[in-house]
C-alpha cells in the first residue's frame, strides 16, 4: 500500500497494522489463541464489552508533526507519529512486546519504504503502571515517527 496524501493518516495506520497483525507479525505472550486483529486495536476498547480480550493488548494512533511541508503541485512531505502502546497486566509482558513491536517495524523497513514513509526514528518510551482495585496494568507508550514523501 502506498500512503497517499488524501488519506494520509488512513494508510499510515493500516501500514503499521498490517505489519503488526500479519503473519509474521506480533506474538501474544499470554498464548491466549487469539488473532492479532483480536488485541490490537486503534483505540483502547470497552474493558467491560463482551469482546474484550482482556491483556495484554496494544493500541496503535497516528499523528502529524508540525513540519508538513508542500514542495510543488504533487510533491509532499509530513512527519507522521505513531504512539504505540502496550498494556499488559505482568510487566515483563509490556517488554517483550515492545521489543517485538521495535523488532517488526525495523526488519520491515523495505515495506515501510515501498509505503512512502521513510527515515524512521524511535524516541523515548514511557513506562507507567495503573494500579485499579486488586489489578495492576503496566503501560509503555512507544513513540516512532516516519518522514512521509509523497
Amino acid at each position: 500500500m502506498v500512503v497517499s496524501s488524501a488519506t494520509l493518516t488512513k494508510d499510515a495506520f493500516a501500514t503499521v497494522y498490517d505489519l503488526l497483525t500479519g503473519a509474521s507479525g506480533i506474538t501474544d505472550p499470554a498464548s491466549r489463541g487469539l488473532t492479532r486483529t483480536k488485541w490490537v486495536f486503534s483505540a483502547f476498547p470497552d474493558e467491560f464489552g463482551d469482546d474484550f480480550p482482556d491483556y495484554p493488548i496494544l493500541t496503535i494512533e497516528t499523528d502529524f508533526g508540525d513540519d508538513q511541508i508542500v514542495l510543488g503541485k504533487n510533491a509532499r512531505k509530513a512527519d507522521i507519529i505513531f504512539r504505540i502502546v502496550v498494556f499488559a497486566k505482568k510487566a515483563e509482558y509490556v517488554d517483550t512486546l515492545t521489543d517485538d513491536v521495535r523488532n517488526i517495524l525495523v526488519s520491515n523497513q523495505a515495506t515501510m519504504e515501498a509505503a512512502g514513509l521513510f527515515k524512521p526514528k524511535f524516541t523515548n518510551t514511557d513506562k507507567t503502571t495503573i494500579f485499579r482495585d486488586k489489578d495492576k496494568i503496566h503501560t509503555r507508550t512507544i513513540f516512532v515517527s516516519y518522514r512521509w514523501c509523497g
